[in-house]
């Protein structure tokens, strides 16, 4: 059978980097304000309001925060080859991998693929995680999958 690496989640990387990084500079604008605010400087262009730069300090964390949560997206994958079969979801703390001869039995019921191995283990790939046209494609693999061990 042929080679797949499917992604769960498509995040577009550059953009999320580029907030991660207007997210640093918003934080920076903001502390740089706060500076001249309690200093005796003045620079026309930090001269905002006590609550403008501590909104823009605040917008700055949040903005840096959920860019790194949606970096953290791009971990959970599924991918096969003709030997095994392995996978990171969401709710797995670490990737799993098990070799497809050792799959005794192999269930599709719904958007849920129940693997049960020889060593009497049972695997769940909850397809839920993933979007419809990726879905799909792993669907008819496990499909083919359980012909062949019919």
């Amino acid at each position: 059978m042929k080679e797949a690496y499917i992604q769960l989640y498509d995040r577009n990387e550059n953009s999320i980097k580029f907030f991660r990084a207007l997210s640093v500079l918003l934080f920076a604008i903001g502390t740089i304000g706060l500076i001249f605010k309690f200093s005796r400087w003045h620079m026309q262009l930090f001269e905002l309001s006590l609550w403008h730069n501590l909104f823009l300090m605040i917008q700055g964390i949040a903005m840096y925060f959920l860019s790194n949560s949606n970096l953290k997206f791009k971990r959970y994958f599924i991918s096969w080859n003709n030997y095994e079969i392995s996978y990171h979801f969401p709710k797995n703390k670490h990737p799993e991998k098990f070799r497809i001869d050792e799959i005794k039995a192999l269930k599709i019921i719904d958007n849920e693929i129940n693997i049960l191995l020889k060593t009497d283990e049972t695997k769940t790939i909850n397809l839920n995680y993933t979007f419809l046209p990726k879905r799909s494609l792993i669907r008819e693999y496990f499909e083919s999958l359980e012909m062949n061990l019919a």
